[in-house]
């Protein structure tokens, strides 16, 4: 029987540091049966030509070039050549255990599932340090139900679009917003809703690399307030229009409404489009304001 084929998508931009820890735990997966599309997204240092180097020892190895456009539209560039029956994503800056592809695509299989989603591990770079959260004895495979999974999209690995495994089908009618700051956590529950079967693999595959610049550690601004609340609206209608129920979404839109308010009155930026749309959506939802 042949075996399915894995497209390993990765965007690019100024990692010509992390480039060969990712691309050498990639290349020395157990699974062989892959092909990598590697992004390069406008990166002023030497990532594209390591990018070359890595291709010209291995013809798995796809590299595209772009100006700069941001991680969506790079990925975006990726779904559009993949030829893989699976997708997965990883970043430049991060790298997965060699049995990474093997556990995920056999998972999938035995359960007949559309996703696949592993546990992750932190590797912070300021302390030279890994922070693993689930001992090697608690290792299992479980089948987790929509439901159960929409409840939980607060955690990061349910959340990032990075340590899963999709299969290519669910992207016909799905793409990455690009330009947007939150693309993963619009993007990702789209994905889950048009599967029928998700298992997650609670097995620490992916190592996920915190860094200085990383998302996680900028400062709130007024784009990502922006950008923010039009994922979780953009989130509230998929539930909505899936006949799911859009309360759990609906209280956390509320709470941040009124923290993203006080961001505006703590500057006195009370003209601002913004500010007045956080007001209209709070007296919408019958809030006190």
């Amino acid at each position: 029987m042949e075996q399915p084929k894995i497209s390993i998508i990765i965007p690019v931009y100024n990692a010509e540091a992390y480039l060969p820890i990712c691309l050498d735990t990639i290349f020395k997966q157990t699974y062989p049966h892959f092909e990598v599309l590697a992004i390069n997204d406008g990166s002023t240092d030497y990532s594209l030509k390591r990018l070359k180097e890595y291709a010209a020892q291995d013809a798995r190895l796809q590299v595209f070039d772009q100006d700069l456009q941001g991680p969506a539209a790079a990925r975006n560039v990726g779904l559009d050549h993949a030829t893989g029956d699976y997708i997965t994503f990883i970043d430049a800056d991060d790298y997965v255990k060699g049995n990474y592809l093997e556990r995920l695509v056999t998972e999938c299989q035995a359960a007949t599932a559309e996703i696949a989603i592993s546990d992750y591990y932190r590797y912070k770079e300021q302390t030279n340090m890994l922070y693993s959260y689930r001992a090697k004895e608690d290792y299992q495979v479980v089948d987790l139900a929509l439901a159960e999974l929409l409840q939980q999209m607060n955690k990061l690995e349910f959340t990032t679009v990075w340590g899963k495994l999709f299969q290519r089908t669910l992207f016909e009618r799905v793409r990455f917003l690009a330009g947007h700051g939150y693309e993963d956590t619009m993007t990702v529950p789209k994905l889950y809703l048009q599967a029928t079967k998700i298992v997650y693999v609670q097995e620490d595959l992916y190592c996920y690399r915190l860094t200085d610049g990383s998302v996680m550690s900028e400062d709130l601004t007024v784009t990502k307030i922006a950008d923010f609340l039009r994922t979780v609206e953009e989130n509230v209608l998929d539930l909505a229009f899936s006949g799911r129920d859009i309360q759990l979404p609906k209280n956390m839109y509320t709470t941040y409404l009124y923290k993203f308010s006080r961001y505006f009155e703590d500057r006195e930026m009370l003209d601002h489009p913004l500010y007045r749309k956080i007001q209209l959506r709070l007296f919408e939802l019958g809030e006190k304001i």
